[in-house]
């Protein structure tokens, strides 16, 4: 049991991690990394996790407060009890701490770009400065499973965890027709790699147009 100045501590870590997705969450809006049409975005806490409130895109218009994100416990049960006020995909998020430890933030969005080559099937080649820092040297395609499913989060952690090697920051997928999905071991950086990755199929298809 947690004294006073023990509990009072916590407390204060646990807003600075609040405050720290938050910015995170506003980086992205700004830059154009996340739409009104939805996705949801986690951090790494203690023995479960920060996660994004239901409706945060198309209700709150991705303007949060720290106050705004669900604390939930890692554990089936728990998650599924967490998920009325949770963002729906809370498994998926939920999973991919439970089988790759070194993360530490999560985010699903819905970024244009991203989403085209998702619909499209294709993956993403990661370009500039930052691709070394991902386990895979482009954004792979996880197989298709129904939206907030059980086996769509367990596919979802299966594919980022693959090439996962000493030294990387940061993995991603494809979910087809439905979205990107990054997530990496320093939280600070969430956004900016989530850029890097829609910045890449950017990129990608800008040499298709160049080349004709």
């Amino acid at each position: 049991m947690r004294g006073e100045g023990a509990e009072g501590s916590w407390k204060e870590l646990e807003l600075s991690w609040r405050r720290l997705l938050v910015n995170q969450i506003g980086a992205l809006r700004e830059d154009g990394g996340l739409t009104l049409t939805g996705g949801n975005l986690s951090l790494r806490l203690g023995d479960g996790f920060l996660i994004t409130p239901r409706f945060a895109s198309a209700r709150l218009r991705w303007k949060l407060s720290p106050e705004d994100l669900v604390l939930v416990e890692l554990g089936g049960e728990a998650e599924a009890l967490a998920g009325g006020e949770a963002s729906r995909e809370v498994l998926m998020h939920g999973e991919i701490y439970r089988r790759l430890g070194e993360m530490r933030a999560v985010c699903h969005t819905h970024a244009t770009v991203s989403l085209t080559f998702a619909v499209e099937r294709r993956p993403i080649p990661l370009v500039g400065e930052y691709r070394r820092l991902f386990a895979r040297p482009e954004v792979p395609l996880t197989q298709s499973f129904p939206s907030q499913s059980r086996e769509l989060a367990e596919e979802v952690a299966r594919v980022l965890g693959e090439g996962w090697q000493v030294g990387s920051v940061a993995a991603a997928c494809l979910i087809p027709e439905h979205g990107l999905v990054v997530a990496v071991a320093e939280a600070a950086m969430l956004a900016a790699l989530v850029m890097a990755v829609e910045q890449s199929a950017e990129v990608a298809l800008g040499r298709k147009r160049l080349r004709g």
